[in-house]
């Protein structure tokens, strides 16, 4: 009855002129002007289909950018005469992997993040979209907000936690930790949007259990990677020590020294574990048979790696192991 769209806002940004935009649930945008002390509205008219907005943050050069449900994002722009107009819209086929988009965020450096209702995190450079999931060591894709800390580090909340991801200038993911209740996030999942930096360079994250600030001086890990073993060698799913080529293996070398097979003995699993005892559940594996894969595996929490039909020849096997601080052993 005052004006406001709708009496259910989700998301407040003030853009450099000063006006006060709210998405709300039903009525689009609202913009509050504090000089005229009027409201003004963007819908249909204006190029935004969109009822529901769940996030808005204000771009490099002025502009609204608004995450809505089921409708994707809107860039928004506002002339110096008043005039609001839709400018760009972005979904599925157009950028972003999915049409609900619950966050969105922007870095010192003027770019932009959308966390996506199960389609991960999109990084926007003004020019490329790029998707990081689960694929890339995110705990989920179903983002709850997204905010970013003074080192342009990106944090990703979602049910499973947190996650802090540090990226080059080009979008390439150079670093990935994941914050639960192990590393002291006891909150878990996150509220959506309850995200907020402070003067003194913390970050606080309202969970669905009470409030959690987080201080980069304090986050000092051990230095300490993890001790990693071989546990076994499977063939074909047997034991290599129950095969006729086990020669020389037991419960404490489980693989032969020098082992050659056959070329039609081509199926092998590789087990192994890596020992952390300040937070096990946080120890991350990558792998590669050098002489078959092309590269590193992504990062994973799975402690075998599996090769079928390998081609005749010569192979090594690696694998390293990091512990959640990023500490990796050799």
């Amino acid at each position: 009855k005052d004006g406001l769209s709708s009496n259910f806002v989700n998301a407040v940004v003030h853009d450099k002129n000063g006006l006060i935009w709210m998405g709300t649930a039903g009525g689009s945008i609202s913009i509050w002007n504090p000089e005229t002390g009027k409201f003004e509205h963007v819908a249909k008219k204006q190029g935004l289909n969109a009822d529901r907005i769940l996030s808005l943050c204000v771009d490099n050069a002025g502009d609204v950018w608004a995450g809505s449900v089921g409708n994707g994002a809107y860039r928004i722009h506002r002339d110096t005469s008043g005039t609001v107009k839709v400018t760009g819209h972005y979904g599925p086929g157009n950028g972003l992997p999915g049409s609900t988009v619950r966050s969105i965020t922007r870095d010192t450096k003027g770019r932009l993040y959308f966390g996506m209702a199960g389609g991960g995190m999109v990084r926007y450079d003004g020019s490329k979209f790029l998707v990081f999931g689960t694929a890339q060591g995110l705990a989920s894709e179903n983002i709850y907000s997204i905010i970013a800390d003074r080192q342009n580090n990106i944090w990703v909340g979602t049910e499973k936690g947190l996650d802090r991801m540090k990226l080059a200038a080009d979008g390439r993911l150079l670093e990935l930790r994941h914050y639960g209740k192990e590393e002291g996030f006891s909150g878990i999942e996150v509220s959506q949007n309850a995200v907020c930096n402070d003067k003194f360079g913390h970050i606080w994250f309202g969970t669905i259990h009470g409030a959690t600030r987080y201080d980069p001086e304090a986050d000092m890990g051990d230095g300490i990677a993890p001790r990693l073993h071989f546990t076994g060698l499977r063939l074909f799913f047997d034991p290599i020590a129950n095969t006729p080529y086990g020669k020389g293996t037991d419960s404490q070398h489980p693989l032969p020294a020098g082992l050659e097979l056959p070329h039609d003995k081509n199926h092998l699993r590789f087990e192994f574990a890596g020992i952390q005892l300040r937070n096990p559940q946080g120890v991350r594996y990558t792998w590669k048979l050098d002489g078959f894969d092309p590269g590193w595996s992504p990062e994973s929490d799975e402690t075998q790696a599996v090769y079928s039909n390998i081609p005749p020849g010569t192979y090594t096997f690696y694998v390293k192991a990091r512990n959640g601080d990023g500490d990796w052993s050799k």
